[in-house]
């Protein structure tokens, strides 16, 4: 619907910017991001010829080079998917296809909602890419992709939350088991969620005195 939007009818000769229309990431990349920042991968390279500068650099071309074909190959499929998908929409006009892109955007329960992907290995969820989603009252875990959350969480039911280590976040949630998922946006979403709580603070303050 995004691509009838921007582009009209699809026409074979039609050349498009996935990354403009939907967004591909590659899990390795995070999971190397990770190990890197908290420092595990620079630990592992001393079996690599004590720690030179060309070692280093061959090192770290080789993953640069690994992510760059791992990223061409996510986008190759998610073009063919977004293809077939456009090509159904053949006719539609810009302002119908923008009436039906919104509808479809504001049905998503995380409509307005920060969405920050995470890596969480939990047996309470089947997968471990997930996304974090955080609002005004509340925070959930989705499925990447999907529409519907796996897990809610009411900030009154958060007991605590914060970075115990670089790249990690953590959200302890009363009568569960803690949520701690991995993600280098761990900053941003301890920000988000303390100003939403303040917020939610400050009105019930105010309910009382009113």
């Amino acid at each position: 619907m995004r691509c009838q939007y921007l582009y009209g009818d699809y026409k074979p000769n039609k050349e498009i910017t996935v990354s403009d229309i939907y967004p591909v990431t590659v899990p390795s990349q995070i999971k190397r991001k990770n190990s890197t920042s908290s420092g595990g991968t620079l630990r592992g390279l001393g079996t690599l010829g004590k720690g030179t500068i060309r070692k280093l650099k061959d090192f770290y071309l080789e993953e640069k080079e690994e992510d760059e074909k791992e990223l061409a190959e996510e986008e190759a499929k998610a073009k063919d998917t977004i293809t077939d998908l456009w090509k159904n929409k053949s006719g539609l006009s810009k302002g119908a296809a923008q009436q039906e892109l919104l509808k479809i955007t504001t049905r998503w329960l995380a409509f307005g909602y920060g969405i920050f992907e995470v890596l969480l290995s939990d047996n309470r969820f089947r997968e471990m890419e997930l996304w974090l989603a955080v609002g005004h009252n509340d925070i959930a875990i989705y499925q990447r992709r999907k529409s519907l959350p796996l897990e809610v969480y009411t900030y009154d039911s958060v007991i605590s939350f914060g970075a115990p280590q670089v790249n990690t976040f953590k959200v302890s949630i009363e009568g569960q088991a803690p949520l701690e998922m991995q993600t280098p946006e761990f900053l941003d979403i301890a920000r988000l969620m303390k100003t939403y709580i303040s917020i939610m603070v400050r009105r019930k303050r105010e309910s009382i005195v009113s």
